[in-house]
């Protein structure tokens, strides 16, 4: 089957293992909230969503863990970290940010140069980022976004015009 056919959605990226018996934790993305227990779990293994049975999932300290089929041992988990995790759409909600409304808007800088279009918004608290595609260009480059740092927002024309540090549009 393909990702289409299932509605793959990421949820998340595996972190450490727990225990001895191939246990891991799971570190969720903001807005992610489990509706039903998932029967397989996706890990992106070379960028490609594998499946894994799950076995068992539980809480421990506040932090959902997961047991995987055919999957025993430590070190057999241990190569997983840091992983993607994905699971079926249906089994999950997730909470759009606000932040993420403005995905498409226009960068311009203090001056009114056309910087680029967001292309992501990076939540990494307390701190959000905008991930900017260069206009005219395949760079993209991250820039740091605070109201401190905003001159104006112009929601009908779906721009922002930003304070940008001299030298950061150069990195």
């Amino acid at each position: 089957m393909s990702n289409a056919e299932l509605d793959i959605v990421e949820i998340g990226r595996l972190g450490k293992p727990y225990g001895f018996a191939g246990a891991i934790h799971v570190y969720l993305n903001d807005g992610v909230e489990f509706i039903s227990d998932p029967r397989f779990v996706f890990i992106s293994i070379e960028g490609l969503p594998v499946p894994f049975e799950v076995i068992t999932q539980g809480i421990h300290n506040g932090t959902i863990t997961l047991i995987l089929d055919e999957i025993d041992s430590k070190e057999g988990i241990e190569k997983f970290k840091n992983a993607v995790l994905s699971v079926e759409s249906r089994y999950v909600s997730i909470e759009q940010s606000q932040s993420d409304e403005l995905i498409g808007y226009t960068i311009l800088d203090q001056v009114g140069t056309v910087i680029g279009s967001i292309v992501d918004v990076i939540e990494q608290e307390p701190l959000l980022f905008l991930k900017v595609q260069r206009t005219g260009t395949n760079q993209e480059l991250i820039l740091p976004y605070h109201s401190d740092l905003l001159i104006e927002s112009n929601h009908p024309k779906t721009t922002l015009t930003l304070e940008i540090a001299d030298g950061l549009l150069d990195l």
